[in-house]
């Protein structure tokens, strides 16, 4: 089943466009690492990453930054990813053809994957992609809502132009994603590293656009 399953940039299209991105709000660390501290308070990191795991789609945009920048305060943020899951998916996705029980396969280790890396939004996407093909519509909506609430919550930090308004991510793969979702394709091998900056360039489009810049946050304690 080889074929492009990376739904963002059909969500994202939609949803922006970079004539009219609004003002960059780079997240602010440590306001976010008390606001998630709180237990009292209703953004304590662990009542809302119950709900984010439920599929809770009445998170708000500031729900998601607290969570998504949060997480890096989270011992889990250090963990490695699980090879032999990310392995089995690829080759669930790989093959020519599918029969009807493979989709829930893809569902199940997909679902592992988001459990195991809740922001790699990597795995969303077939995830979405197998729940529609076994007429879980309504669970796939919400993973879809969820997709996109990602890449707003990223695409709101800056505007990726130059390196004092780049987009804030918390791990280099979601760059990619990013470069996907807002419809760019990768112009290289690598990104162009200063520090905690990565620059990447893509490939000629309708705007004109050379390459973006993202920064990669760390937790400040």
């Amino acid at each position: 089943m080889k074929r492009n399953l990376f739904i963002i940039g059909l969500l994202v299209s939609a949803m922006f466009s970079l004539a009219q991105h609004p003002s960059a709000n780079p997240p602010d660390l440590k306001k976010i690492g008390k606001s998630i501290a709180n237990e009292r308070s209703a953004s304590y990191y662990p009542k809302l990453m119950i709900r984010y795991q439920l599929n809770d789609t009445t998170l708000s945009l500031q729900d998601y930054r607290l969570l998504y920048y949060g997480y890096v305060f989270q011992p889990e943020f250090m963990s490695k990813s699980n090879t032999s899951l990310i392995d089995s998916l690829t080759r669930l996705m790989s093959t020519d053809s599918t029969s009807h029980p493979d989709y829930y396969e893809i569902a199940k280790v997909s679902a592992r994957l988001h459990q195991l890396k809740p922001f790699d939004m990597k795995y969303l996407d077939p995830l979405s992609f197998a729940l529609r093909l076994t007429n879980e519509n309504e669970l796939a909506a919400k993973v879809e809502f969820k997709l996109g609430r990602l890449v707003e919550t990223i695409y709101n930090t800056g505007d990726g132009m130059s390196e004092q308004t780049p987009f804030y991510v918390i791990s280099r793969a979601h760059e990619m994603d990013m470069l996907r979702a807002l419809g760019f394709s990768l112009a290289g091998s690598a990104p162009i590293t200063s520090g905690d900056i990565d620059y990447i360039k893509v490939k000629a489009n309708d705007y004109g656009i050379l390459g973006l810049f993202f920064k990669r946050v760390h937790p400040v304690r």
